[in-house]
């Protein structure tokens, strides 16, 4: 019954944000907005726009159900040709998370000009505009706001999880089409970041622009917990789309932006909300895989939010953040490419020594080990003996990199790789590609 009431409460604060833009658009006095193209160019003399014209003219721009009031602070360093990319965060009504998220991102950028920030706020809550315009000219302010409630697929769904997707899309069509950067890094408003942030992204950004295998970059490693990992500078590749503090390309945006949570239209039914459900399905993923550290470069403190903290006792909350400045400009990444990747993991599992169970694995004293499973249960019960996730979506195992779900016990003086055994055959049904690109 809580949890009922508190989605009828964040369902009920949407709809006054609603009315509320709605009785701004009907009020006698014209009410102008600053509408700034790329560069802070104005889109009309002067540099405003009516309201209600802004209206209808971005309601034949796009879909029907969006309308935008834009008000952005364009600053020094917002150039899309001299960034690295640009870095947006995702927020709705929560100041206090936001705030904190900003100083930390203020913290540890290096370079404002490579990473540009800005703040994309879905709805009308005063006190997070007041923030964001208040760091006028350090970051750069969108505003999303909704004509009418999406539609859902199924009735009584959670409305919210439709308009952050919406939200999502507007935010990246501002970045990637209007604005014309070639990478966006999206974080969400409760988040901590590492000092090697940036850093981190600034080395895998030409890894995603060279592998067309690679789906995103992630901070995020879903057994990040401080028990199961140890060397800062491992990256590994993953089947699994982690989110949570990630990096787009413009390449795959262009492939997304005309299906985003809605398609593709040869695969029906698909739902228009839970959009990093929907980044997981793998007639969307088209097996590509995500870069992501085995320890986490962002820390989720958001218990409270749409997802009521899911996991967050469990999981989130004992996720490690790492703590070094790790030299990722001397690091040579290119084990990370897909031939060189495939057959070094191979390897390693090949020579890791092969034990029975959860049992025998912690009796390791050091090295590599790997646990067969057998089918999802079984790997269901490995996991939770270990400790670590167990969730699958879409047919992987989370964090997994073709079924194999690698993290480390003992202090990190042992690495397990719990693997499919051969009785068990991931690829039959399409959801993790085989290494060699075909499909079975």
């Amino acid at each position: 019954e809580n949890g009922e009431l508190r989605d009828r409460v964040l369902e009920l604060e949407w709809e006054v944000q609603n009315l509320t833009s709605h009785l701004i658009a009907l009020e006698a006095e014209p009410i102008t907005v600053r509408q700034l193209g790329p560069g802070g160019r104005p889109l009309t003399p002067g540099g405003t726009i009516k309201l209600k014209d802004t209206i209808q003219e971005e309601k034949g721009k796009i879909p029907p159900t969006v309308i935008v009031h834009q008000e952005a602070q364009i600053f020094a360093g917002a150039s899309a040709e001299s960034a690295v990319a640009a870095v947006v965060v995702m927020t709705c009504n929560r100041p206090q998370y936001l705030q904190r998220t900003l100083d930390s991102i203020f913290k540890v950028n290096p370079n404002p000009k490579a990473f540009p920030v800005f703040v994309s706020q879905d709805g009308m809550d005063p006190r997070v505009k007041s923030l964001v315009l208040g760091l006028a000219p350090n970051v750069g302010y969108l505003q999303h706001i909704e004509d009418m409630p999406p539609k859902m697929k199924t009735p009584g769904e959670n409305i919210v999880y439709y308009r952050i997707a919406e939200h999502y899309k507007w935010a990246l069509q501002q970045l990637f089409d209007v604005r014309n950067f070639s990478r966006v890094i999206i974080l969400e408003d409760d988040m901590d970041l590492s000092p090697d942030f940036f850093q981190y992204f600034g080395s895998v950004a030409s890894l995603l622009d060279s592998d067309p295998s690679l789906w995103c970059a992630s901070s995020w490693n879903d057994n990040g917990q401080t028990e199961f990992v140890s060397d800062a500078t491992q990256l590994y590749r993953s089947d699994f789309f982690p989110g949570l503090g990630w990096m787009l390309v413009k390449r795959v945006w262009e492939e997304l932006r005309p299906i985003w949570t809605t398609g593709p239209p040869e695969v029906p039914g698909i739902f228009g909300g839970y959009w990093d459900d929907w980044m997981r399905l793998n007639e969307v993923r088209k097996g590509r895989q995500c870069i992501r550290p085995e320890v986490c470069r962002t820390f989720n403190f958001g218990e409270v939010g749409s997802s009521r903290g899911q996991f967050f006792k469990q999981y989130l909350g004992k996720i490690k953040l790492n703590d070094q400045l790790v030299d990722w400009a001397s690091m040579d990444l290119r084990y990370l490419e897909k031939r060189k990747y495939v057959d070094q993991f191979a390897a390693r599992l090949v020579v890791a020594d092969k034990v029975a169970d959860v049992q025998h694995a912690r009796l390791a004293q050091r090295g590599d080990v790997v646990v067969q499973y057998d089918s999802r249960p079984h790997f269901e019960q490995l996991a939770n003996s270990f400790g670590v996730m167990s969730e699958w979506k879409e047919g992987v195992p989370r964090g997994s990199y073709q079924g194999v779900v690698t993290f480390r016990i003992k202090g990190g003086a042992v690495r397990v790789f719990l693997a499919p055994g051969p009785s068990i055959n991931l690829h039959a049904h399409g959801y993790i590609i085989p290494p060699n690109g075909g499909r079975p």
